[in-house]
């Protein structure tokens, strides 16, 4: 839930430094600033998820072209209207896509 997450963000925030390294990611961060990593996983075959809320302002939901160029074999699921922590926020429903992704690639 909701109340959870916002108990983990009071708790981060006591810690100096917390706030100003968030902002930085909201304005600079990019999925791709390693694309060699992106690509060795694209060429690997190894199945990929990704799980995306469409409301996320940490890594826009516009990225996942990216990510699906770099890794053609992704499978994307998107949430629309979740923002980003959505483990945190949405877990029955990152879970839903989850598991059966695991089944279909023979994880046990």
């Amino acid at each position: 839930d909701g109340k959870g997450m916002m108990v983990w963000i009071k708790e981060q925030l006591r810690f100096r430094g917390y706030s100003e390294g968030q902002l930085n990611t909201y304005r600079n961060f990019d999925i791709l600033w390693q694309p060699e990593d992106y690509d060795a996983l694209g060429h690997s075959g190894l199945p990929v998820l990704a799980v995306w809320g469409t409301a996320d302002m940490t890594i826009p939901f516009a990225q996942s072209k990216a990510l699906i160029a770099r890794v053609p074999q992704t499978t994307l699921v998107k949430l629309d209207g979740r923002p980003h922590a959505i483990a945190f926020t949405d877990a029955e429903t990152v879970l839903a896509s989850v598991v059966p992704f695991l089944k279909s690639s023979g994880a046990d």
